[in-house]
């Protein structure tokens, strides 16, 4: 029998969780608050401790499943005696291996069979809330907002931003891809707006590949509309060229203010990082193989003055 009081439970405390993030939190957070906690907390019990034993302990499962347990062993027990015997300052161990904890979350969860729909529109209120923390206070300073880069919770960053541009914007295009009722035409200008503020976000930043990423993914499913129903797909296709031609204007500089930073910082030297990168983990056979441990960074002086002091986290995972 499947316990539905349990999954409504699971359901609510993940999206709570959600909302909270989306809120209150950054990607990024300095330190442990309240908002973190609470956060933490409503995720435990979407996990369900119990739950998530017997999803790891389970002897009939899935290859997927099979390999994310023999990558949870190793990530309990290589990189942390690799850390440890590094002497790796263990709140640095620790830092590295929450993050290592999410990536996991679908061995933990596994079996569980929530509603997708709200599981989906959870997500996407984190982008659509990030992207209205970085636009409005943004839009009661600067006049102009493009490039500004006020985003010093690097919201804009996070890949939330991106499933909620694509996530909205695909959504309007589907009601009215699926008919013109009134039902419809209310509700996607309301999802339309929805993700044009994940753009704004990005373009805030010149977040050049998650515009083109998001994009390219609505573009990707205006497309696939064309070519199974053109005269559905043509429903949606109009208001977007109405929009573009209104504001083409807009839009041409958003392209050349993302061609502008293009041509002046290239690829952000990040090969040049991974030689930087190769070159510590290769001082020794058994770091090539395992890597440093969880806690490990390095400092990096970049030249010309460009660019400041960072700490790079190396993942056994990677190397």
């Amino acid at each position: 029998m499947i316990n539905t009081d349990a999954i409504s439970l699971r359901l609510a405390a993940f999206v709570a969780a959600c909302m909270v993030y989306g809120i209150f939190a950054s990607p990024t957070p300095g330190d442990l608050g309240l908002v973190e906690i609470t956060v933490a907390i409503c995720l435990i019990i979407a996990v369900s401790p119990l739950r998530a034993l017997q999803s790891v302990l389970r002897l009939h499962r899935p290859s997927w499943a099979t390999a994310g347990q023999a990558l949870l062993v190793y990530g309990l027990s290589v990189p942390v005696v690799a850390g440890l015997g590094g002497g790796h300052d263990p709140v640095l161990i620790l830092r590295d291996m929450i993050p290592f904890g999410f990536l996991l979350l679908p061995l933990f969860m596994q079996g569980w069979r929530p509603d997708l729909r709200v599981v989906a529109a959870a997500v996407a209120f984190i982008g659509v809330a990030f992207a209205l923390r970085v636009v409005l206070p943004v839009a009661t300073v600067h006049g102009d907002f493009i490039g500004t880069g006020a985003d010093p919770l690097y919201l804009s960053i996070a890949p939330t931003i991106s499933f909620a541009a694509v996530m909205c914007g695909g959504a309007a295009g589907m009601l009215l891809y699926t008919g013109p009722s009134l039902r419809n035409i209310a509700l996607a200008p309301i999802l339309a707006g929805c993700a044009v503020l994940p753009f704004a976000a990005m373009v805030i930043t010149l977040q050049r590949a998650g515009i083109g990423l998001s994009a390219f993914a609505l573009l990707l499913l205006l497309a696939v509309g064309l070519w199974r129903k053109p005269a559905r797909a043509v429903v949606p296709l109009l208001p977007v060229l109405v929009a573009a031609l209104c504001f083409f204007p807009v839009l041409a500089e958003v392209s050349g203010s993302l061609l502008q930073k293009q041509s002046l910082v290239g690829n952000n030297n990040r090969f040049q990082e991974a030689s930087v990168v190769f070159d510590v983990v290769a001082t020794s056979p058994l770091s090539v193989l395992f890597g440093k441990g969880w806690g490990t960074h390095w400092p990096i002086q970049r030249w010309a003055g460009l660019w400041s002091i960072t700490r790079i986290t190396f993942s056994p995972l990677i190397f």
